[in-house]
């Protein structure tokens, strides 16, 4: 009789990189975060869009939940789906904090400080750090996410754009 089961499987995409997902994934994350050795992965989806696009390297860097601070991008666990996921603090509560990512117009609800694995410290698109929406900027970047409507708005806008163009381009 043979097992349906599927068994996780380690693949290599190029040399010295590995892919993996889901518990896999989400358990050598903890280990070396737990270790206090930074962690880098190729990030998926566009909810972070403009700061991070599906396909960046994002590092993250272990924390404590306490020192966070609003506009801190953190690699967190959903409550919702146990998945990982990559969004911006937009308000700091008492024993909470209100997470949102930039390109989505609701709010992720609150998480614990237990739920956070650690801060984004570096993102990098085509070999070359990423600083937008870190540094001097990011108490803006925070107030226009938390305004829910700002960054979907410019990326409906930007897609729009590119359309037009290459529709005319035709």
């Amino acid at each position: 009789m043979r097992s349906t089961e599927v068994k996780p499987a380690l693949k290599t995409h190029r040399p010295g990189e590995l892919i993996l997902s889901g518990e896999d994934f989400l358990g050598i994350m903890r280990s070396v975060l737990e270790k206090g050795i930074p962690f880098r992965f190729m990030a998926g989806g566009s909810s972070m869009v403009p700061f991070i696009r599906n396909g960046d390297i994002v590092t993250i860097h272990p924390c404590r939940g306490t020192s966070l601070q609003e506009g801190d991008v953190v690699a967190f666990i959903s409550p919702a789906s146990g998945k990982l996921s990559v969004h911006r603090i937009v308000r700091k509560g008492r024993e909470s904090y209100a997470i949102k990512g930039d390109n989505l117009t609701e709010m992720n609800g609150t998480i614990s400080p237990g739920r956070i694995l650690g801060t984004v410290i570096r993102v990098e698109r085509n070999g070359k750090a990423i600083s937008f929406g870190t540094g001097p900027g990011r108490p803006l970047i925070t107030g226009l996410s938390r305004s829910r409507f700002f960054f979907p708005a410019l990326t409906r806008t930007a897609k729009s754009l590119r359309s037009f163009f290459r529709r005319m381009e035709k």
